[in-house]
């Protein structure tokens, strides 16, 4: 099928070794519903995103439209709340709504640990792991100049060594500074996955801020950072919009298991 609307999970498995026992920990990202409707009440896509019995819930921007109304994002969210901690960063939609500040007191009702340029820990039998979040760029009124937003945020977060650490930011291509911040997995979206593929040939036609033939459209990525090696996953996003169709890109959700089981040394956080 050329036009894609079926949702798919898309699962990937990353390594470390900053883990004693043999345990894994299980991530759900969603990106990029723009507050639509994957069908009737959200029913499926809330049971295939609970079928997948996540330990974490990461929500990486654009989950709420700037045109849309929010009822669609917000009846999945009551759907999967409870059913895993939940972790949230702003995208360029919602930080261009007028009534982000409402929006965002909204999603803390729901439990959501907001995280826009914040950090938590999260206990997993007995693990530690780091959780952060990006605000995306846009925000502050999108006022700000890109130099001076750099700035600001080059020294937002330091590296950790003894604990497995993931940073949750909307944009794939903020490599300045994700280089730079020793995280062991980033989780973006933004992309769309590019929109149209050709499987095996071209992984993406367009992204935003990435331009024709994006680099980094939708998949699992491995980075030589200054900080130390990192994997990187990008969400295609979960939104199916009638006016651009997705070509030979179907709309994911993706699951990505953190394992300390040992394989290749590129593959370990």
């Amino acid at each position: 099928m050329t036009f894609y609307s079926r949702m798919a999970v898309t699962q990937y498995t990353v390594y470390t070794e900053k883990w004693e026992k043999e345990q894994a920990l299980r991530i759900v990202l969603l990106a990029d519903l723009h507050s639509r409707y994957y069908a009737e009440g959200q029913d499926k896509l809330a049971r295939l995103i609970l079928d997948q019995k996540a330990d974490l819930i990461a929500l990486s921007g654009d989950i709420i439209d700037d045109q849309i109304p929010t009822q669609g994002a917000f009846e999945l969210i009551k759907k999967i709340e409870g059913s895993a901690p939940i972790f949230y960063v702003t995208g360029n939609h919602e930080c261009e709504r007028d009534d982000l500040d409402d929006i965002l007191t909204e999603l803390k009702k729901y439990s959501i640990k907001v995280l826009d340029d914040k950090e938590a820990v999260f206990v997993f039998k007995g693990q530690k792991i780091r959780i952060a979040g990006l605000e995306d760029p846009c925000n502050r009124d999108c006022k700000m100049t890109k130099k001076d937003w750099i700035l600001e945020k080059k020294n937002l977060f330091h590296k950790q060594e003894d604990t497995v650490s993931i940073l949750i930011s909307h944009r794939p291509e903020l490599f300045y500074l994700y280089d730079r911040w020793g995280f062991d997995l980033v989780l973006c979206g933004h992309t769309h996955g590019g929109f149209l593929r050709i499987p095996g040939l071209l992984n993406g036609l367009w992204a935003a801020d990435q331009g024709y033939f994006p680099k980094y459209a939708g998949g699992l990525y491995f980075h030589e950072g200054k900080a130390g090696n990192y994997a990187q996953v990008v969400s295609r996003g979960c939104a199916v919009n009638p006016i651009v169709p997705r070509i030979f890109n179907p709309p994911e959700i993706v699951v990505i298991d953190i394992k300390n089981k040992k394989l290749k040394n590129t593959e370990l956080l």
